[in-house]
């Protein structure tokens, strides 16, 4: 399933580098990556979430999962999506890539 790590540490990079400007609305992050979020997350055999949801609120769950934040419910539905002090930790057990060294990994994620 390395691959598929793959994929989502790479969704999760991109998420990073959208949120660097600033707190963005669900919606919006589930506009750009729901698609990406679907394949290399709800579809794979270990995941906890369905793979035939829709809209079903797994894309939200997992980006709280992954320790992004999310702010206060306004507009009955809505809610914005921050990054955390400190970034996004990796999965466990992920290694983008075994050469570099763990100094350059952790400067990805500032």
């Amino acid at each position: 399933a390395h691959g598929a790590q793959c994929e989502e540490e790479e969704l999760v990079a991109d998420i990073v580098a959208f949120l660097g400007e600033g707190p963005r609305e669900v919606q919006e992050l589930a506009a750009s990556y729901a698609m990406r979020f679907n394949k290399a997350v709800r579809m794979r055999p270990d995941s906890p979430y369905s793979p035939d949801g829709k809209n079903d609120g797994s894309f939200k769950h997992w980006l709280k999962a992954r320790g992004f934040v999310p702010g206060e419910v306004f507009s009955h539905n809505k809610a914005m999506i921050s990054l955390p002090e400190g970034g996004i930790p990796p999965l466990p057990g992920f290694k983008a890539k075994p050469a570099a060294p763990a100094a350059q990994q952790a400067a990805a994620w500032n």
